[in-house]
């Protein structure tokens, strides 16, 4: 059995925005949960009534009641008034969702919904949903009109996955912490290695070439075509087989050519 604590009886605070149809309806589950006495049920009504203005009203009209069916009566007469389900409607109709407003997009329509489901007559589902789907900016409002929803519930779950994506969205967005590890950036330096590497390599292969084309032009003799030998080689072979030459011709300061003329 539910303790006092457990069940404490609701109570009506017109600043809070609670509604009166919500509140008897509470009140009377109450009155039928603990088993209260139908002829007590006007004095228990009473005490649930805690707002400043609301408890100014029931002073004026106190002595007036003499059952719970009428202070019932009056009770929605004043609080849930043609003039009250007026202003409910005008809030329905004009109201607009703001991020930043504490709601997510979820329970901004379950707030409006709740609150249209009270209105006499009581509006359909397809009311409720032309009237809250304004509320929402553009593009969500293009993505509900291309979204067939024939009841709220639908409604809500298209803005319970729209509320899902925005959360991936954000995580995604998120820059990594500055205690993060990020691994050191060695691209270019692997780049480099991979151009500068080969170069080197192809230049080698390419004499060897040279050198083994030669040898075998020649019949495998050991004697190079002159065209063929390397320039560097040729030079080389001429100052090893003219050493005397070189010498006698740098110590005149003449070519080899001016000293047979002389």
């Amino acid at each position: 059995k539910l303790g006092s604590t457990e069940y404490a009886l609701p109570t009506f605070d017109e600043s809070k925005g609670m509604n009166p149809q919500l509140h008897i309806g509470q009140l009377e589950e109450f009155l039928q949960f603990r088993g209260i006495p139908p002829q007590h049920w006007l004095i228990v009504a009473k005490r649930s009534i805690t707002g400043s203005v609301s408890k100014q009203w029931l002073e004026a009209i106190s002595s007036k009641l003499a059952s719970y069916e009428q202070f019932k009566s009056e009770f929605l007469g004043t609080w849930w008034s043609p003039a009250q389900q007026g202003l409910v409607k005008c809030k329905l109709y004009q109201s607009r969702y703001e991020k930043g407003g504490g709601l997510t997009l979820s329970a901004h329509l379950l707030k409006f919904a709740t609150m249209a489901s009270y209105l006499e007559p009581r509006l359909t589902d397809q009311e409720i949903i032309e009237a809250i789907r304004s509320h929402y900016p553009l593009k969500i409002q293009e993505l509900l009109v291309s979204t067939k929803l024939n009841t709220v519930a639908e409604f809500l779950e298209v803005l319970k996955r729209l509320e899902l994506m925005e959360e991936r969205e954000d995580v995604s967005d998120v820059p990594p912490r500055s205690g993060q590890y990020q691994p050191p950036f060695q691209a270019n330096r692997g780049r480099n290695y991979r151009q500068e590497g080969p170069g080197p390599v192809r230049q080698v292969r390419q004499n060897d070439q040279s050198y083994q084309g030669g040898w075998r032009n020649s019949g495998g003799r050991g004697n190079f075509r002159r065209n063929e030998y390397p320039r560097d080689h040729r030079n080389f072979e001429n100052r090893e087989r003219n050493p005397e030459n070189e010498r006698e011709n740098d110590a005149r300061g003449r070519s080899p050519d001016n000293a047979e003329e002389n």
